[in-house]
């Protein structure tokens, strides 16, 4: 009797420890595939800023699981409290001898700080045991990267048709190196409107803002939602990093009589330009200025460029103040060329063109002319002495005429006295 109570009782044992057994019984981690690759428990992953990793994980299992959850978590991001690098599959269930492909996907954001970190891949199921793998994971940044942080608008919640919309954009250099005349262009398409700035250098980690960029609103334009497109270019415009929001227009109530009377007029995106003089004479050893006036008659402000040629070989020429001139809408700004003969310059004349270009092309080619003179040493030892003769000459004429005044006024005097002298005589 007490062997077959033996028995019984380790045929329940056997029984209970086969129960527990299946209940902490997982499905099997086969496989990871990041991003299409093969990874192994323990390998080191170098990732970059704004990456996305994909895991395609593939698992089996010999028993019955129930609901299980795969989950992928990056450890140690500084906003995990509030935005988690994490990635769930969900609850699912798995029964004995089926294999299942998961997936799961992550996002390394913009300001993770570089540095190491553990991505941990763990299978668990409500209880019981779990299963993690662990990969380390190194965030490194481009050589050029730029993000954009934010942008302003000012009216901030709507702006009323035909009336300026002002814009800032705020922009951080995420890469490794310095970047320099950052081009941010923010534009409307569907109303024809865009607006230019530069910024001229931003270091790695800072953030700067733009100046701000002046849209005006087309009059009666239909009240809605408009799509705004930012655009930075940066790494002399190979590299680009783009960025789309929107901005509410509030109908004109003045346009709202007949809709045949709502009329979007187009602003002709003119420029004028005027050049003072387009022939100087220079002398060697001094400069000409050519005065040029740029007036920006568009919606927008636009980037004026301009560039000399035809001076090589005798003459330097330099822009003032910059040969890249930001003008606002309706504004007019004056640049000036200075050009300097050099000292092997033949004297005569000298043709040469300036060109002047904005984001549409070479808007105008004006063609100038320079007459090289005589040394303007030379030229100005003659000028003294010819200034000086001409004094000397004057002043000889001048102590001439003080003399005869001298000597008429000595000669009145003497005859009047022997006039007195015969009177008392007699």
């Amino acid at each position: 009797m007490k062997g077959k109570g033996l028995w019984k009782g380790l045929v329940m044992l056997m029984a209970l420890l086969i129960v527990a057994g299946a209940s902490l019984a997982l499905p099997n981690i086969e496989s990871v595939k990041i991003n299409g690759d093969v990874f192994n428990n323990g390998d080191n992953l170098v990732v970059y800023r704004g990456d996305v990793l994909n895991f395609k994980v593939k698992l089996n299992t010999t028993s019955n699981d129930t609901n299980i959850e795969l989950r992928a978590d990056l450890i140690g991001y500084e906003h995990n409290n509030v935005d988690k690098i994490s990635d769930s599959t969900g609850v699912f269930d798995m029964f004995a001898g089926e294999t299942l492909y998961k997936t799961l996907s992550v996002t390394i954001p913009e300001n993770a700080e570089k540095d190491e970190y553990d991505l941990r891949l763990r299978l668990a199921g409500r209880t019981g045991a779990s299963s993690e793998h662990t990969y380390r994971i190194k965030i490194k940044t481009d050589r050029h990267g730029l993000a954009i942080r934010d942008v302003l608008f000012s009216p901030a919640e709507e702006v009323l048709a035909g009336r300026a919309l002002l814009s800032t954009v705020r922009v951080r250099n995420v890469g490794e190196k310095t970047e320099e005349n950052i081009k941010v262009r923010v534009s409307i398409p569907s109303l024809g409107l865009s607006a230019t700035n530069y910024i001229d250098e931003i270091s790695p980690e800072e953030s700067v803002e733009t100046d701000e960029m002046y849209l005006r609103i087309p009059s009666c334009t239909d009240e809605g939602l408009y799509t705004v497109n930012i655009d930075v270019l940066y790494n002399d415009g190979y590299d680009k990093v783009s960025k789309q929001t929107v901005v509410k227009v509030a109908a004109d109530e003045s346009c709202a009589a007949t809709p045949q009377q709502i009329v979007t007029p187009s602003v002709p995106e003119k420029t004028i330009i005027n050049v003072g003089s387009v022939e100087m004479s220079i002398a060697q050893g001094n400069y000409a200025i050519y005065p040029i006036t740029v007036t920006n008659a568009g919606s927008s402000s636009k980037v004026y460029t301009f560039a000399i040629d035809g001076v090589s070989g005798w003459a330097n020429a330099r822009v003032s103040p910059t040969n890249a001139v930001v003008i606002s809408a309706g504004e007019t700004k004056s640049i000036y060329l200075y050009v300097t003969p050099l000292a092997t310059a033949e004297a005569g004349q000298h043709m040469f063109t300036v060109k002047v270009s904005s984001d549409s092309g070479v808007l105008k080619e004006v063609p100038l002319k320079a007459t090289i003179t005589g040394n303007s040493n030379n030229n100005a030892g003659s000028t003294n002495w010819s200034s000086l003769k001409n004094n000397l000459q004057i002043g000889l004429i001048i102590l001439v005429v003080i003399l005869v005044l001298l000597g008429l006024i000595v000669g009145f005097n003497k005859l009047k006295g022997d006039k007195e002298e015969g009177q008392n005589y007699y």
